[in-house]
């Protein structure tokens, strides 16, 4: 197994094909039914305790949002306020999962939905740690940020 960004890339030793072909990309959806099949006993023996946390709990489903409250909007001038970092990454995630709702549901080609999948994984992962490794931030970050702290 080998992480490529934020892709996670199988190669399937059992198989007799050359090792080009035996390699293929594992989803989040995929590994989501993957985990979501191993049993309580089976979690027990990988450390788990099914009460409290199952595996499939490490794949994100649900994005909690802090309230309003948490993230006031930033003064920029005497007249003028603007959104906070958390607030324009989660307006970002949502822009980007609205777009890939849109595309699947209109028939999009695959290779424009898997586009937008990895434009939605970018801005979530971004939103979870700004500092990734490896991962180029999008550009719209880069400018809110340095609109907010130029100023």
């Amino acid at each position: 197994m080998q992480k490529e960004l934020l892709t996670i890339v199988v190669e399937r030793k059992e198989s007799d094909e050359p090792a080009e072909k035996r390699k293929s990309e594992l989803s989040a959806e995929e590994a989501y039914k993957i985990l979501k099949n191993i049993s309580d006993e089976d979690a027990v023996i990988l450390g788990f305790n099914p009460t409290y946390a199952r595996p499939e709990w490490m794949i994100v489903t649900v994005l909690p949002v802090p309230p309003l409250s948490v993230r006031p909007p930033i003064a920029m001038d005497t007249t003028s306020i603007a959104q906070d970092d958390l607030t324009h990454a989660l307006s970002q995630i949502v822009d980007a999962n609205n777009q890939l709702r849109k595309l699947r549901q209109s028939g999009s080609p695959a290779l424009v939905v898997n586009e937008a999948l990895s434009r939605l994984q970018i801005v979530h992962a971004t939103y979870i740690d700004n500092e990734l490794n490896g991962i180029k931030v999008p550009n719209f970050l880069c400018t809110c940020m340095y609109a907010c702290a130029s100023s």
